[in-house]
């Protein structure tokens, strides 16, 4: 499957690495990794995550992250529609198409 990311979801991703690697370096390193293992996730199960909002999916990061892929699926491609804060501004990413 190919992945198709929506341009803000990439801006999403920066957003969260720069915020939390200014608390630690290290930490923005960390929400790459974490970002990097959940596509992997995903590309191997896209079904597998539960459907939400429409023909939207959630994908955590892990249990203790604060951050999730919000994706679809199509016929052979998923596109990664934001990578969504938990904490704040919950359904700001709902108009992208």
């Amino acid at each position: 499957m190919r992945i198709v990311n929506h341009p803000e979801a990439e801006q999403d991703l920066e957003a969260a690495v720069i915020e939390r690697g200014s608390f630690h370096a290290r930490f923005g390193d960390v929400i790459m990794g974490q970002f990097e293992r959940t596509l992997l996730r995903i590309v191997a199960e896209p079904e597998r995550c539960r459907i939400f909002l429409g023909e939207n999916r959630k994908a955590y990061f892990g249990r203790h992250s604060r951050y999730a892929i919000v994706y679809s699926v199509h016929t052979d491609v998923i596109y990664v529609k934001a990578v969504m804060d938990l904490h704040c501004r919950f359904l700001y990413w709902k108009t992208r198409d």
